[in-house]
């Protein structure tokens, strides 16, 4: 953000945090869709779409060319993954969850142990 968009360090420090903010914080209003308006899976396969546009949107705004060193790419980008982000990680616990019978608890804790593993070594 420094190089490519002239952001002062201040500033870069500050946009990073209100993403990682924003993409911890919207898992609220993901669980709330979910719960109360489209379930689990239709919030999934919906807000996975956000998601993607905003990978998309972010690798195509990293293109010079195409950028020209403006800042909103980045931040509709951001604001995309985070939105996206929000509705997937309630989901897709309940959703490896909802797997498993009441006779499957070893099961559940060796995938669970995995999927949590998997997630924190990509991050």
């Amino acid at each position: 953000m420094k190089n490519s968009l002239g952001f002062k360090e201040d500033t870069a420090t500050a946009v990073f945090h209100t993403f990682v903010f924003a993409a911890y914080f919207m898992p609220l209003f993901g669980g709330i869709l979910a719960d109360s308006y489209w379930g689990k899976y239709k919030t999934i396969l919906r807000i996975s779409l956000i998601y993607c546009a905003g990978g998309g949107l972010l690798s195509i705004t990293a293109i010079r060319a195409v950028n020209h060193g403006h800042w909103w790419g980045l931040a509709i980008s951001l604001l995309l993954i985070s939105v996206g982000t929000g509705g997937i990680k309630p989901c897709v616990s309940a959703f490896l969850g909802d797997q498993f019978g009441t006779g499957q608890q070893k099961q559940f804790d060796n995938v669970f142990f995995i999927f949590y593993f998997a997630i924190n070594l990509g991050s």
